[in-house]
């Protein structure tokens, strides 16, 4: 592992005003290694370049826990329930659980491959996470479980909202990753608010994640 790496791990999270502490930082690069390696064999993202990884993925993972501010981040280990939908490479919901330690993170991935991978991700991370390798209507078990919902590059804005829904409970927070602030929709029914976090990436292409309360 390269300290150059680390470093680069290090800048991109203080661009979201973010600290890693050097466990963290470590285990991240270790994650990006793991990507590549396993990028090589099969499709996990569109690049598996560790710059690629670091300025366009892991930079939206580090503006979600920017968004969720100081009290999630405060909060105690694995005490919110969280979900990630359509997690492909675990970006960013089983890297997310290494940023944030609160959160007792599951992860929906109907490709078995991915699965697999997001299995040797969390462990290469140090973290927990519930592996489902399904498609999410085959989970109704999940329904109603959830603080946290999230799902990025999967559904359509309205049309995941719409099926972040059953999985809720009382004053979950649902997570929109978009490009711009006019692609969120209003609040729709079901939803009491939202909450808008812009940022950019390292080239300055804007992104936007839209928080939503049930």
């Amino acid at each position: 592992m390269t300290l150059s790496l680390r470093y680069d791990i290090a800048r991109e999270a203080a661009r979201h005003q973010l600290a890693l502490d050097d466990e963290t930082g470590e285990a991240l690069a270790r994650y990006v290694e793991l990507l590549g390696r396993w990028g090589a064999r099969i499709r996990l993202t569109g690049e598996s370049s560790p710059a690629v990884v670091i300025e366009r993925h892991l930079a939206d993972v580090f503006a979600a826990a920017a968004a969720l501010g100081p009290q999630v981040a405060a909060a105690a280990p694995r005490s919110i329930p969280a979900i990630d939908v359509g997690s492909g490479a675990g970006l960013p919901g089983v890297v997310l659980a290494r940023v944030l330690a609160a959160l007792e993170m599951h992860s929906v991935e109907s490709r078995q491959r991915k699965a697999s991978f997001q299995r040797s991700a969390a462990h290469e991370l140090g973290v927990e996470v519930s592996v489902h390798a399904a498609r999410l209507e085959s989970l109704a078990g999940l329904d109603g479980r959830f603080a946290l919902v999230m799902s990025r590059a999967t559904f359509a804005p309205a049309t995941w909202l719409e099926r972040a829904q059953p999985l809720c409970a009382a004053a979950a927070r649902v997570l929109v990753f978009c490009a711009a602030r006019e692609d969120l929709p209003d609040a729709p029914a079901g939803y009491a608010e939202h909450e808008v976090h812009a940022y950019s990436l390292a080239d300055g292409t804007p992104r936007v994640i839209g928080i939503y309360q049930k």
